[in-house]
């Protein structure tokens, strides 16, 4: 992953001597993640294919070398969503939060709109804190996963420093870890507590977003 990332850097920074006249834009918009890790087991007996839905917020930066097409990207999305959970526990509010970083070619690029697709590294982690049936029973979990996909993104002015944004980024999944903990309160002085940590595999993270942004 640290080579991966480092690969991006240089790339970007090899670049430089292209940016001089370059077209720029910030964002801020909304997008609706989904999000799923497979593991090599149940983690406490939740079922960790969890289905869950939610809308973020979320930054961007958008930079495009406008000579060669060149074009750098990232973005990052904070929110909450409902999760369903296994053995009849109700739905779990989690927070749930992407970040990533893309470098690709703009084969749009005029004054009026932008359209880029760039390879992506991505990054979600995912939190739940639930108390059930009056505080007896408590389930904590912690996901963090890495990916890696392709981002379309499609950039339309509106006046001369304000625009409209969409992308969809595709995204696999190659590595991750969940962490869990439940307890169970079973009298004032006995607790059950049972704690795992699972490595992840596979699945898939699919970011469709929408928003204002300012160009320049």
């Amino acid at each position: 992953m640290k080579k991966s990332i480092g690969i991006f850097v240089l790339l970007f920074s090899l670049s430089g001597m292209v940016w001089s006249e370059a077209f720029h834009a910030v964002g801020l918009g909304f997008t609706i993640p989904k999000y799923k890790m497979n593991l090599d087991k149940t983690v406490n007996n939740i079922d960790y294919v969890k289905s869950g839905s939610g809308i973020n917020l979320e930054v961007m930066y958008h930079g495009v070398s406008k000579p060669s097409g060149i074009t750098f990207k990232t973005d990052l999305s904070l929110g909450k969503r409902k999760v369903k959970m296994a053995n009849s526990l109700p739905n779990a509010s989690a927070d749930y939060g992407t970040f990533t970083l893309g470098l690709g070619y703009s084969f749009i690029r005029t004054n009026e709109k932008i359209l880029s697709l760039c390879g992506v590294l991505g990054w979600d982690y995912m939190t739940i804190d639930e108390e059930y049936y009056g505080g007896s029973t408590k389930y904590e979990e912690t996901d963090m996963a890495f990916s890696v996909g392709v981002a379309l993104t499609g950039i339309f002015k509106l006046t001369k420093h304000l625009g409209v944004y969409s992308s969809v980024d595709i995204r696999r999944v190659v590595s991750g870890e969940a962490e869990a903990k439940s307890s169970q309160k079973i009298t004032n002085s006995i607790n059950y507590v049972s704690e795992c940590s699972v490595k992840g595999k596979n699945g898939y993270a699919v970011k469709p977003a929408v928003g204002l942004c300012f160009r320049f």
